[in-house]
């Protein structure tokens, strides 16, 4: 099945905002967090944000553009960062 965009997911299934968005998608969490930096609309749609990347050093997730969305994000969302096994982010809205 191929993949759905987060705001083609929220129009379909006629959700107007979302109180806590968790991102398990198997390595398309890059791509939802880089569809919310760039789109202001949906962004003020999505209150929080949970998410983990599982490894730092891998091509799935390269560190580098892990922390440019980060900081892309960071204007519009606050950030807390908990450590499991595998560290997570908790992105609230500012």
């Amino acid at each position: 099945m191929p993949g759905k965009c987060l705001r083609s997911l929220l129009a379909e299934s006629c959700i107007g905002e979302i109180d806590l968005l968790l991102l398990n998608c198997e390595g398309a969490e890059l791509h939802a967090l880089r569809e919310l930096a760039e789109d202001t609309e949906l962004r003020v749609r999505v209150r929080q944000i949970c998410t983990s990347f599982h490894c730092d050093h891998c091509a799935t997730y390269p560190a580098e553009e892990r922390d440019k969305l980060l900081a892309a994000l960071l204007p519009y969302y606050g950030y807390q960062v908990g450590t499991q096994s595998i560290p997570y982010y908790l992105f609230t809205r500012t």
